[in-house]
């Protein structure tokens, strides 16, 4: 018995070290770090993360892409506060304009500023996760704060459909009691962490394992009540078009640029484009968004005078001459420099026809006035 006994304190004490040991390195390395929700749920996405504290971000077990960084005042990831009452740009998106995995510079936004030269701010608003939905009222609320002179917006597969889906802390497109469309979104408060939680937060070992390694069995999750590192659109299945849809599709085209306060050829839509077929993949990849309802959308937004960019021939022009990958395929589908900078031209091309960001551009007097 005694035996067993030292036996199993020798075990224990060995496990132990090891995970003293396994903390201290992972100590020392890019390990996921900050990227805490704002409590403002209110004013949530537009105040993002929480404001001022700092982050570093890295994929997968060997540190892919790490970044280090400063959340700014209203929680995006950008080198720079932003400035109430600003004449801007804004890029809304989802995680691909949120750029964790990039340099701010390589982004969408600050490569559409160098287009224009400092004539214009560029602000980049991009959550994990947003819809048309969450894309209409962020940008009813960020009106009211900047000067907006123009709005770009990078839609990926799942933004339309994704905007009737039921997601605690995201907004939806529902009917009404009258049956007209309306814009539904309903804060959520988390509870505060538990001691042991807190703890474990502050923990390399138990980052790296919750957010690099993604290691969330059930159990796992409801222990703790934390949310997955990525919440994105894997948490809508592929369907159908519905009548439904394409009205709510609708509806969000006929109000969004009134939102924005700015004439529909001030806005651009960015469709993201197919890029593995271009680096021989063959595998078929489901998408949630179908050719169909691109297809409307598009036709409906042109119509209404929106400018639409699909970046498919943007990118295979690219390829075909850089022979450079637009992304980190295949542990990444999110763009890389070049695949933001491809967007950036197709998105200064697509506001040409905006003329108060022209009479910005070239020093004529504000054309709202």
């Amino acid at each position: 018995m005694r035996k067993f006994f030292f036996a199993m304190c020798w075990m224990v004490a060995g496990l132990l070290a090891g995970v003293g040991m396994s903390e201290l390195v992972l100590s020392a390395l890019p390990v996921i770090d900050g990227h805490v929700r704002s409590e403002d749920t209110k004013r949530w996405p537009l105040i993002n993360y929480r404001p001022g504290t700092e982050y570093t971000y890295s994929r997968g077990w060997d540190f892919q892409t790490t970044q280090h960084g400063t959340v700014n005042n209203y929680g995006h990831l950008a080198p720079f506060d932003f400035v109430p009452g600003t004449p801007v740009v804004l890029v809304l998106g989802d995680s691909y304009i949120e750029s964790k995995m990039n340099r701010y510079a390589d982004t969408l936004q600050a490569q559409l500023a160098e287009r224009y030269g400092g004539a214009v701010a560029v602000y980049g608003l991009g959550a994990s996760g947003l819809s048309l939905a969450d894309y209409l009222r962020l940008v009813e609320m960020a009106s009211k704060t900047f000067d907006v002179v123009g709005v770009v917006i990078a839609m990926i597969d799942g933004d339309i459909q994704e905007s009737m889906a039921v997601r605690a802390g995201w907004a939806r497109f529902v009917r009404d009691a009258n049956g007209s469309w309306a814009l539904r979104y309903v804060a959520t408060s988390r509870p505060q962490d538990s001691r042991l939680l807190s703890w474990l937060k502050g923990r390399a070992l138990y980052r790296y394992l919750r957010r690099n390694l993604g290691v969330t069995p059930g159990q796992f999750s409801d222990l703790f009540d934390e949310r997955a590192p990525e919440d994105s659109a894997e948490l809508v299945r592929p369907a159908s078009v519905s009548p439904e849809v394409l009205e709510a599709s609708d509806y969000f085209l006929d109000h969004f640029a009134a939102s924005a306060g700015v004439p529909p050829s001030c806005v651009a839509f960015v469709r993201d484009g197919e890029r593995l077929s271009l680096y021989g993949v063959t595998t078929p990849r489901s998408v949630i968004d179908s050719p169909a309802l691109v297809r409307h959308f598009t036709a409906e937004a042109r119509e209404r005078g929106y400018s639409v960019a699909l970046l498919d021939d943007a990118f295979a022009r690219f390829y075909a001459t850089n022979k450079a990958r637009l992304d980190y395929w295949p542990f990444d589908r999110h763009w890389n420099r070049h695949g933001h900078g491809v967007a950036a031209a197709e998105a200064f091309h697509a506001l040409l026809g905006c003329r108060e960001l022209a009479a910005l551009r070239f020093g004529e007097k504000h054309a709202a006035q």
